[in-house]
């Protein structure tokens, strides 16, 4: 069971809640607090100025809530905190709901295309980068081998030169597959 003061704490939040709220719901439709507080059966301002700022907690009387809610086009249940969606049609609700779930997935596919992309870019960068080193160590060993004519007699010799040559040809092949989008 609450004690007095949780209940005290809970109406206080409750009342600063709607009186956001009200100030919220009266902006949303245009209206300034003279013309509002007609609409809504008081006499003067100063009653509706004090709902919206919740400087007295007893000047939240409870036929307001659903002449608020009728005023301005708002949900009751708004106006109270109980909802933050201030349609009062629940289709409308629901669009909107799922409009910001729309919204959310939209924005995490596009962050994985980015990421993905970069990761290919990346790739493709290194790719190359290798293709063009390993064609300098081809042309660079094909030198070495003219000035060195005995060289693929020497042990490992023809292996290097078969080992560099796939090697030049695999990343030729994933170089050109890069720049033709994969095909």
């Amino acid at each position: 069971m609450a004690t007095r003061a949780e209940i005290k704490a809970q109406t206080l939040q409750i009342i600063g809640t709607f009186g956001e709220r009200m100030k919220f719901s009266r902006e949303l439709c245009g209206l300034s607090g003279i013309n509002a507080s007609k609409m809504l059966g008081y006499d003067n301002s100063s009653k509706l100025s004090k709902v919206e700022l919740a400087s007295d907690t007893n000047s939240v009387p409870l036929w307001l809530i659903p002449k608020a809610a009728e005023v301005y086009g708002v949900s009751a249940d708004f106006l109270l905190g109980l909802s933050d969606h201030w349609q009062r049609d629940p289709e409308r609700v629901q669009q909107a709901q799922m409009e910001n779930i729309l919204e959310h997935a939209t924005k995490a596919q596009d962050e994985a295309i980015r990421s993905t992309y970069s990761q290919i870019s990346f790739l493709s960068n290194a790719v190359v980068a290798a293709n063009t080193k390993v064609g300098q160590i081809k042309a660079t060993l094909k030198r070495f081998a003219e000035l060195n004519p005995g060289f693929e007699d020497m042990k490992c010799g023809a292996r290097l030169v078969r080992l560099i040559n796939e090697a030049n040809q695999e990343t030729s092949r994933v170089a050109n597959s890069l720049n033709n989008g994969f095909q």
